[in-house]
């Protein structure tokens, strides 16, 4: 029951991340965008694909709230497990190139210890090993880099279309 309360909180501990890369988009955008499509770093894009993503963890974590299905259960513990691997991220990133870059500050205070905390109180529910862990952990990697570039492609489509709507 502790993980479908604590999996509430990790849309709005993922809100406040977005909010912190939204705001230094164009560092942002310098040092991690910087490997894709150059009509993915358009700002709005960027926002597109970030409120598309949120409302996937929201609704993802508050259906695992409101259901009792292993299969939520799983997908929530999948996006504590994105949320960590995130986080992790962005900490190697910022020591890679010796200075704080965006989304570093909420991955140390939020994503890592509320991702850590949900994992702490699953395995008291669950009982896991491991090599669960590690499982989960390659499966949130693929989920996480498909679902940025399913989100990237859905916001540009959104704003190809919202611009060609507005010259009509």
């Amino acid at each position: 029951m502790h993980t479908k309360i604590l999996g509430l909180f990790l849309p709005v501990v993922f809100i406040v991340h977005n909010i912190e890369e939204y705001r230094s988009f164009e560092k942002f955008k310098t040092f991690y965008l910087k490997a894709i499509n150059s009509k993915f770093r358009h700002r709005t894009v960027f926002l597109y694909a970030l409120m598309i993503l949120t409302i996937f963890v929201s609704g993802v974590c508050i259906s695992n709230y409101l259901m009792t299905s292993q299969i939520l259960r799983f997908a929530t513990t999948i996006v504590a497990m994105s949320l960590l691997a995130n986080g992790i991220q962005h900490c190697i990133s910022s020591f890679g190139h010796v200075k704080i870059l965006p989304g570093t500050i909420s991955a140390i205070f939020l994503l890592i210890p509320c991702s850590a905390i949900y994992l702490v109180f699953l395995e008291k529910e669950t009982q896991f090993s491991i090599l669960d862990i590690v499982g989960w952990f390659i499966v949130s990697m693929i989920v996480m880099f498909l679902s940025i570039r399913a989100s990237l492609w859905i916001g540009y489509f959104l704003f190809k279309r919202s611009n060609s709507c507005s010259k009509k």
